[in-house]
């Protein structure tokens, strides 16, 4: 089974990463991270280490009135 995630959350922490990920790792899932530059440093480690990214709703920090999101999917039409 290769498909662990770590966390970060907050900001990216590059010491946690070097720390926690293996190779066979699938990802990492990020959450309420503080600012526009955590998220290029894990889009940049994703891009340069061939990992995935997962989403934990919301990935940026302040910015959602609402902790979850309005809607998932558009409403598939009804009968």
């Amino acid at each position: 089974m290769k498909r662990f995630m770590i966390g970060q959350f907050g900001s990216y922490n590059e010491e946690k990463q070097m720390r926690d990920f293996r190779s066979d790792f699938f990802g990492v899932e990020a959450c309420l991270l503080e600012d526009d530059f955590d998220i290029e440093m894990l889009i940049n480690k994703a891009e340069h280490d061939n990992f995935k990214i997962g989403i934990h709703f919301p990935l940026k920090a302040g910015g959602w009135r609402f902790k979850d999101p309005q809607f998932l999917s558009k409403d598939q039409k009804r009968k």
